[in-house]
């Protein structure tokens, strides 16, 4: 017996939607995966593509087909340590860039496909998993996604195509003009999601909710405005500190914020919560006490069965939201240049040479450009960087 090398993907390369006998392909290693595909561009819809591999042999219909192959067929399909989603439509554009947030927790490579438009975008999602999937696993496990995704977006927020699901179904690289974003966080947790999908309708939530309030003094009546920020920022952390993932704590919040409030806060604001918290990182409440010791305020010291989440970056995988930076030279070295630079790749969403840059909106405070130096000066970034004019404007005041 031979044993695959376990970070080695194997997959399917069509030319058509028509081919069904594709070329039989290997990566090293998802991260190659995700740099194929991403080169691997289209002048049109509907040609290149990618499956699982595939097995070697006859046909279901050898009368129409009588040599053996590769057939993109369910019965030749193989093992895949890989998911695709393919997003027909989301509510607002806004979602969009919500759920690519939500991608950014993983190995994953995300691009628009050739109906895409700023007001209406469209995209593909291919996400690695920890460990290799079978036909009937790799459906169950992105409809679970697609659950958790629903739950945390709203039901109508987004538009699936739940064929890419199956491991022979084509997914279709990208086209020319393409826009595409690449996370590297961790893999996809296949028996977490297959075991412990979200199932709000079902109550499930509901009795997490109970399980998890060990250790928490939850309100005995309804909490009022002026409190409910508070009462579901302790709670949060309280969740956190048992070690349970960013999704599961915002599922769990979400239902204490319609079971608790008086008046229930909106997702938004209730997605604002979670990630303030997530954002102190446990901060201690410690105190300097006499005799070179330090004492824990509450007593209590929480700590985490998993690892913490990768922190965020928003420049050059150095700078983290919410730190105050200053950018310093010579009169005459380009910081204004520079600064205008990261504001127009930050609206895109792209890279800005070889530095990374988070997808935001800016305010620029220019104290020496007038009008016109603004303008010219952001036509010829836009220009050079080949920018979406549309998006600057929107996003950069």
């Amino acid at each position: 017996m031979t044993y695959q090398n376990q970070s080695e993907i194997c997959y399917s390369r069509g030319l058509h939607k028509q081919d069904n006998h594709p070329v039989q392909l290997k990566a090293p290693n998802f991260q190659a995966f995700t740099e194929i595909i991403k080169n691997d561009v289209s002048q049109t819809k509907g040609l290149t593509y990618v499956c699982s591999s595939l097995s070697y042999g006859m046909h279901d219909d050898p009368s129409k087909y009588p040599d053996e192959g590769h057939w993109r067929l369910a019965s030749h399909a193989s093992k895949r340590r890989f998911i695709a989603f393919d997003f027909d439509g989301f509510s607002s554009p806004d979602i969009f860039t919500n759920l690519r947030g939500y991608f950014e927790q993983f190995n994953a490579f995300i691009y628009t496909t050739a109906s895409s438009t700023d007001l209406a975008p469209r995209a593909r999602a291919i996400v690695e998993l920890n460990r290799e999937v079978d036909r009937t696993e790799g459906k169950s496990l992105g409809l679970a996604i697609q659950s958790e995704l629903e739950f945390l977006f709203g039901l109508d927020s987004i538009k699936f195509d739940q064929s890419v699901y199956r491991a022979e179904q084509p997914i279709y690289t990208p086209v020319v003009g393409t826009v595409n974003w690449i996370f590297e966080g961790k893999s996809i947790n296949v028996e977490y999601y297959l075991n412990h999908s979200i199932r709000r309708a079902s109550g499930q939530l509901n009795d997490d909710l109970k399980a998890h309030l060990s250790g928490f003094s939850s309100p005995t009546f309804p909490v009022l405005p002026g409190s409910r920020n508070s009462t579901l920022l302790a709670y949060a952390g309280h969740l956190r500190s048992k070690g349970l993932q960013e999704s599961e704590i915002l599922a769990l919040v979400q239902v204490a914020n319609q079971d608790w409030l008086s008046q229930s806060l909106d997702d938004a604001e209730v997605a604002d919560i979670c990630n303030r918290y997530a954002k102190r990182n446990h901060e201690s409440a410690l105190t300097f006490v006499g005799g070179g010791t330090f004492g824990d305020l509450s007593g209590n010291i929480f700590i985490p069965s998993t690892c913490p989440p990768r922190r965020k970056y928003i420049f050059a995988d150095r700078v983290t939201p919410g730190t105050l930076c200053t950018l310093g030279g010579s009169g005459g070295a380009s910081k204004t240049m520079l600064m205008m630079q990261i504001a127009v790749a930050m609206a895109c969403g792209i890279r800005l040479g070889d530095l990374q840059v988070a997808e935001g909106a800016s305010l620029l405070l220019l104290g020496e450009e007038d009008d016109a130096e603004r303008d010219r000066r952001f036509g010829g970034i836009c220009e050079h960087m080949n920018a979406n004019h549309q998006l600057v404007q929107s996003r950069v005041k």
